[in-house]
């Protein structure tokens, strides 16, 4: 057993008179004694999501929402099936934002449909090695092109001036479709296990293996924005500072201007997976393609 001193020394006991003297000093000018309500705290909100609606398992193996705001509709790829067979099961519905099927089999004659753009009357859609364009006014098939090397395409961002880029995320490069003719736009360490990809800010954005990435467009350079969401699926932007990222595991994160992340979604326990998602900024609605859940959720963002 430890043993203390029966007495204390003079340098001890002046601190100790010291001590005493300032625990008796009376509370500052900005508190009561016994009150807390005056002290200045900071409650920090953090994002959530609320459940709104879910549609029906008319839709299949769905991997890929995008927003038509000409038509008020989602589009959503329907792989119907595996994920890398070349089978011609694939279709793309039309959703609407109250997660109404509008049209399930809008367009059929894909293989494995996933990552969407829009530009100019036509619908850009990644099916395994070729780049398929949909006239969306006449809703049929009007160019398939294979792109040379492709191997598992996945994502599909579009710029203002109507450049298509592809991610390939086994091959690790994003491909370029410019004037009729396709090119590789980046090949890089960064761009290893490249999926979601979104033009944002001025830059190409990418989800790849190490975290989010973002690209100089004119310079093609690339450099790390966050490791917080690391081999990710989705990338949609919230507004001009912050994103949403999900993992196709089942998590959705919500991630901040400084790169930091936050979890928003689980659903892993419910066996549906977090694929391409796209947020809806005018209803604040964020809509998840579940992959093996075979359904489309949709999330109102609750940011204040």
């Amino acid at each position: 057993m430890k043993k203390y001193p029966s007495f204390i020394p003079l340098p001890g006991l002046a601190w100790l008179l010291f001590l005493l003297a300032s625990c008796q000093s009376g509370p500052s000018a900005n508190t009561t004694a016994g009150d807390s309500s005056n002290v200045d705290t900071v409650a920090v909100k953090m994002p959530s999501l609320e459940k709104k609606w879910e549609t029906d398992t008319s839709i299949r193996t769905p991997e890929s929402v995008l927003w038509d705001e000409q038509q008020k509709i989602f589009y959503v790829s329907d792989i119907n099936g595996d994920g890398n067979a070349r089978d011609g099961n694939g279709f793309i519905s039309k959703l609407g934002a109250d997660g109404t099927i509008r049209d399930l089999h809008w367009v059929d004659g894909l293989n494995a449909p996933k990552g969407m753009g829009m530009y100019n009357g036509e619908l850009y859609v990644a099916d395994l090695d070729q780049l398929v364009i949909i006239d969306i006014q006449a809703k049929k098939i009007k160019k398939k092109i294979k792109l040379p090397g492709a191997v598992f395409l996945n994502d599909i961002a579009v710029d203002n001036d109507g450049n298509v880029y592809i991610s390939d995320t086994r091959l690790g490069k994003v491909f370029l479709y410019h004037d009729s003719q396709i090119s590789v736009y980046l090949d890089a360490p960064e761009a290893k296990g490249a999926n979601g990809l979104l033009v944002w800010n001025g830059q190409l954005w990418m989800l790849g293996a190490g975290g989010i990435y973002r690209c100089n467009m004119q310079s093609r350079q690339t450099s790390l924005f966050s490791e917080a969401v690391k081999g990710g699926d989705g990338l949609t932007a919230v507004n001009d500072s912050e994103l949403i990222a999900s993992r196709w595991n089942g998590e959705v994160y919500y991630v901040k201007a400084d790169g930091s992340a936050s979890k928003l979604l689980d659903t892993q326990a419910d066996h549906k997976n977090t694929a391409d998602l796209f947020y809806l900024a005018s209803e604040h609605l964020l809509v998840i393609p579940t992959f093996t859940g075979n359904c489309v959720m949709g999330y109102t963002l609750q940011t204040e």
